[in-house]
């Protein structure tokens, strides 16, 4: 399931140009698991953690393997994420970012699996401190409260390019194997292409190196291989394409680099266990993602 407003109630609430902060309180359903997909950077501090100290999650263009959730999680824009656990009551504390203001004060934008990891699990005590006292602030307003909260919000991103480029500075400029603006290449050939689905010569061209190379060293980057990546993003785009019912079954196929429906077809119900038109079917039934959302 996708999370719906109707899940939360805000309680509280700053909004100032750098960002609109919020104290949510949640009401997840026993057991939980949700798929997001935000346009802006969002930072969120869950008492108690969202999803429960079993939660667990990932980011789907991400590495496949699942990492335990922290109080704190950072969701950068157009990395949908995925996450599941106990569900149940928790209060979270959301800082939703300018996307312009947020990339030129941290002079993060580029997200390879390794920055994806960590966004899972921030262990920053500069950070939590900081969302700790919006938080009280939020609850018992007092003088100059926006633009405490304000000033709050714009030193955790301060915190939050240390805490990513120091992980930078002590991993190997090349991820194995790879440099992580070839890793960055790869992914956005992908997740940009429109029909004539990139090949792995094509790929391995764009980066400079052989369709060996780039098939091994891609997996130990990502934790995925090649094949398996550029598959998941296809159907993640078809599944797009099929919710928002503005094409044809067959112009989707064309469009995520399949040469037939037929073909088509026979990928996304091996992928999802039911066909494009089913699928279509309980989009429009139920206004929501249907069960069979590609997960780990």
């Amino acid at each position: 399931m996708t999370v719906s407003p109707d899940l939360w109630t805000v309680q509280a609430e700053s909004v100032a140009p750098l960002a609109t902060v919020q104290l949510r309180q949640y009401h997840f359903p026993t057991p939980n698991e949700v798929v997001e997909d935000e346009a802006r950077p969002i930072l969120s501090f869950a008492f108690p953690r969202m999803h429960g100290r079993e939660g667990r999650g990932r980011f789907l263009y991400g590495s496949k393997s699942l990492s335990g959730l922290g109080p704190v999680i950072l969701r950068p824009p157009a990395n949908p994420f995925y996450a599941y656990g106990v569900g149940g009551p928790s209060r979270i504390l959301t800082c939703d970012y300018d996307k312009v203001a947020f990339e030129q004060l941290t002079e993060l934008s580029d997200w390879d699996d390794g920055r994806l990891r960590r966004c899972v699990d921030i262990r920053s005590p500069g950070i939590g401190r900081a969302m700790r006292r919006i938080a009280q602030e939020l609850e018992r307003p007092g003088f100059g409260s926006d633009i405490l909260v304000e000033s709050l919000a714009q030193s955790i991103l301060i915190d939050l390019a240390r805490w990513f480029h120091m992980a930078t500075g002590r991993e190997s400029v090349s991820q194995g194997g790879l440099a992580a603006w070839q890793v960055k290449r790869v992914k956005d050939m992908l997740n940009d292409s429109v029909g004539g689905w990139p090949t792995i010569a094509g790929l391995a061209e764009a980066c400079g190196i052989s369709r060996c190379h780039l098939s091994r060293s891609f997996r130990q980057a990502t934790g995925s291989t090649l094949v398996d990546y550029s598959a998941m993003v296809r159907m993640l785009r078809a599944k797009t394409l099929l919710s928002e019912g503005l094409m044809a079954v067959g112009d989707v196929a064309k469009r995520v680099g399949f040469r037939s429906t037929s073909s088509f077809s026979t990928a996304f119900r091996r992928e999802t266990g039911t066909s494009p038109a089913r699928f279509i079917q309980m989009r429009r039934g139920n206004g929501s993602l249907p069960d069979d959302m590609p997960l780990p």
